[in-house]
């Protein structure tokens, strides 16, 4: 059984005994004290500062057990060291590096996983404070940034797996940020099922876990793109729920779902473009969209 968030927040107090190897990190703390974290279902990131260099680094632990993910994102860091493009974070995967007394008093030492800290929003909280300003100029910039980043994805031989707004970081220059790579495929995977489904609306509603290869992301970022696209033309359109404007419903139902009724009263050939080809994907089998390379390049 993993630790509990309490419970590591418990251990990073003491990190400078409980660490094994990165004495180095000492946590940072919020203005009322407390320590700098975020958590969400599979782990719970500390943001601590490296005392030899005075960079900021996140520390990610685990709040789950997945399967086979030593290996898995020993190859995915591999991978992301050789092949370093400014849309992802270099990491480093450490062994039985965290000491922590977890519940009913039994004691170990747990793996976790250190990166560079990215200063940044969530695209969820940006995408919202422009829409609430109705800038629509901002918005249409950021779909066209999201567009480049998209055609540069599924031209790669890997794929992020999770794609979703709060997967995606907006820094403080308007750079656009891949953060989450438990889920990433790797061509050193090949042969292994996925760990996770992805999210819906981003993910193809037949998706299974057996879908896992280079064209994973490849609904999602079609969904995204049209979030987005739409968004710039209709700002009120936003929602503050788990998405952009989609919803599990709009995918899951696309003939009946009024959402769709809203995209097609866009008078925005961008946008029609991208619903046409989402509702295309959606009765077809997941995976590859092959007219989405083109969409990305000639619409953008």
């Amino acid at each position: 059984m993993y630790p509990s968030i309490s419970e590591y927040i418990q251990a990073i107090e003491l990190s400078a005994d409980t660490f094994k190897t990165l004495h180095h990190l000492t946590p940072l703390r919020r203005p009322d004290g407390q320590l700098y974290f975020s958590s969400g279902n599979f782990a719970v990131v500390f943001r601590m500062q490296d005392c030899r260099t005075g960079h900021v680094v996140a520390v990610r632990c685990f709040l789950r057990a997945e399967p086979q993910r030593q290996t898995r994102l020993w190859f995915i860091a591999r991978y992301i060291a050789d092949h370093f493009p400014h849309y992802l974070i270099p990491f480093t995967y450490h062994t039985d590096e965290l000491w922590v007394d977890t519940r009913f008093g039994q004691a170990g030492e747990f793996d976790l996983v250190t990166m560079p800290w990215v200063d940044g929003q969530p695209l969820a909280r940006y995408v919202a404070n422009l829409c609430q300003d109705q800038n629509k100029d901002a918005l249409n910039q950021l779909a066209r940034r999201f567009d480049k980043l998209a055609h540069w994805l599924i031209n790669q031989p890997f794929a992020h797996g999770d794609l979703k707004p709060d997967n995606i970081l907006v820094g403080p220059d308007g750079l656009l940020t891949l953060i989450d790579y438990d889920g990433f495929y790797v061509p050193m995977l090949d042969g292994l099922t996925a760990t996770e489904l992805g999210t819906l609306p981003y993910r193809h509603p037949a998706r299974t876990l057996d879908l896992f290869d280079r064209h994973l992301d490849d609904f999602s970022l079609l969904a995204l793109s049209l979030e987005l696209h739409a968004l710039s033309v209709s700002p009120d359109l936003f929602t503050d729920a788990d998405s952009l404007f989609l919803s599990p419903q709009t995918v899951e139902q696309p003939f009946s779902a009024t959402r769709w009724e809203q995209l097609r009263s866009l008078r925005s050939q961008a946008v029609s473009m991208r619903a046409g080809l989402l509702e295309y994907a959606l009765h077809s089998d997941p995976g590859a969209i092959i007219a989405l390379k083109k969409l990305l390049v000639s619409h953008r």
